[in-house]
């Protein structure tokens, strides 16, 4: 009967030659390896002399079931849950290993990535279909169009052809003005001006909160020159891809006369950043 396999399965480096097909099978990567049971992948990079690894006694094959992004919390991070279904096509059981993942900003794996976690995965044996969840908070750049997901399941020197997921990125705010009015005076000789707008998520990343300012410009241009109009601006909640919030305002101002330009901006702050920032603002001519 053969031994009884270790539960605990030290990590081991995969490169990925997309253009050549093959593996390549970093030794030794668990020396330093963090206590997680993550590696350091620049480390290995570096100066490293790997050999190739092919894969022939099990041929394991990934397939993403599901993935959802959830999020950002207030530091700006995600939460990616994936469900990844992991097949034997060999003949021989592949032994009880790990399962990692990764996000990178290319299709290839490499020291720029980050993982987003790894769990164990059972033996399995020819034919049979093992399906794991993966589940970790990471950083996503939003200003990216596309971000690439890279799972691997390994288990010393045996391992899987990694699987990539493309999905589309990106977070982009714009702003639509949908009214603004001037009514008054009253018995102060004020007038009162009010206005609501839009903003929305045409990215493909939920947005974190922000806020959104008025401003009184001498042209339509924003610039450093402009007065805001409210001294804590206003509240915009989490958007998530493709939604909209209206959201209302109003001042008040001790003189009839118009003249000059109002500018309404999403994210004034500039707390987020997005594929496209030149669609963050308006600007009206002031009633």
């Amino acid at each position: 009967m053969p031994k009884k396999q270790k539960k605990e399965i030290k990590p081991a480096l995969l490169v990925i030659d997309i253009q050549n097909t093959y593996l390549q099978y970093i030794p030794d990567a668990d020396k330093d390896a963090d206590r997680d049971g993550s590696t350091n992948l620049e480390e290995y990079m570096a100066g490293s002399d790997p050999t190739h690894y092919d894969p022939t006694e099990q041929d394991l094959v990934l397939r993403w079931t599901n993935t959802v992004i959830r999020g950002p919390t207030r530091g700006g991070e995600y939460t990616i849950v994936m469900k990844i279904a992991i097949e034997n096509q060999g003949n021989d059981t592949f032994p009880e290993g790990t399962l990692m993942v990764c996000v990178s900003s290319d299709p290839d794996l490499d020291s720029g990535d980050t993982l987003i976690g790894e769990v164990s995965i059972p033996p399995i044996k020819g034919g049979y279909v093992k399906t794991k969840r993966v589940r970790g908070r990471v950083a996503l750049n939003t200003t990216a169009p596309r971000i690439y997901f890279i799972a691997c399941a390994q288990s010393g020197r045996q391992a899987s052809i990694p699987a990539v997921e493309e999905v589309q990125g990106g977070v982009d705010l714009g702003v639509e003005l949908l009214g603004l009015d001037k009514s008054g005076p009253n018995k102060r000789g004020e007038y009162t001006v009010r206005g609501s707008i839009s903003a929305t998520n045409t990215g493909h990343l939920p947005s974190g909160k922000c806020e959104f300012q008025v401003y009184s410009s001498a042209d339509e241009i924003f610039d450093g020159a402009d007065i805001a109009l409210f001294e804590k601006p206003k509240v915009l909640p989490k958007l998530l891809p493709g939604n909209r919030r209206a959201r209302s305002f109003s001042y008040t101002v001790g003189e009839e006369a118009g003249g000059g330009y109002l500018i309404i901006k999403v994210d004034s702050g500039d707390s987020i950043q997005e594929t496209d920032e030149a669609n963050n603002e308006i600007a009206q001519p002031r009633p």
